[in-house]
């Protein structure tokens, strides 16, 4: 077990995962739970590109990976459409969407040019509208870099300090501080990760 603050240890008993530890910032070591292990992200499928507002005779390809703690899939086949704006804007757009990837925290949307499609942008949602605002740029993934991730929770807890007197005659109040605990999600062990919610740094060890 590490002596290091604020860590979240993974590690194996009897052949698998098992429920882990949290050590807090004061030393103390706290339940936390794998809630799933996921395996090398699938290629993302289902993708589809449907003209919003006036179209047009204008052809668009857009292409999605998924991406985790780990890395990222190869981009799904071009998706196109031949109705599109010559002039995409928030009231003439494509919209994107595709099917969730088990595993995937956040999506890759390439485009606009069928066959030649380059980085748009990246998003967590599994929709996207290309208003045309930002320009493409950005090469294709080459292979799929993503290996077995990890879900954790890490359950809520609460730190009391007692009022205590000092030698000088001076006190100081009784503080409670409440963490709200939280899941982190995606996560590859031998990473290092923030997680707003959980109001600490984890850092994954085999």
């Amino acid at each position: 077990m590490p002596n290091t603050p604020n860590t979240l240890v993974v590690g194996k008993t009897d052949g698998g995962f098992r429920d882990h530890v949290y050590r807090d910032a004061r030393g103390r070591y706290l339940d936390a739970y794998v809630l799933a292990s996921n395996g090398v992200l699938a290629t993302p499928s289902g993708v589809t590109v449907v003209p919003q507002g006036t179209t047009g005779a204008t052809t668009y390809g857009y292409r999605i990976s998924a991406k985790n703690g780990t890395g990222e899939t190869l981009a799904s086949t071009t998706v196109t459409t031949a109705t599109g704006n010559a002039t995409l804007s928030v009231s003439n757009f494509n919209r994107i969407s595709w099917s969730a990837v088990t595993g995937a925290s956040s999506y890759r949307v390439f485009g606009r040019t069928s066959g030649t499609e380059l980085f748009i942008v990246e998003v967590t949602a599994t929709t996207f509208d290309d208003t045309g605002a930002i320009t493409p740029a950005g090469a294709l993934p080459g292979s799929n870099t993503t290996s077995t991730s990890y879900n954790l929770r890490v359950p809520a807890y609460r730190v009391q300090k007692p009022a205590i007197r000092n030698p000088d005659g001076t006190s100081q109040a009784a503080v409670t501080t409440t963490f709200p605990g939280g899941v982190l999600t995606g996560i590859a062990p031998g990473t290092t990760k923030t997680q707003v919610n959980c109001v600490f740094p984890a850092v994954l060890r085999k």
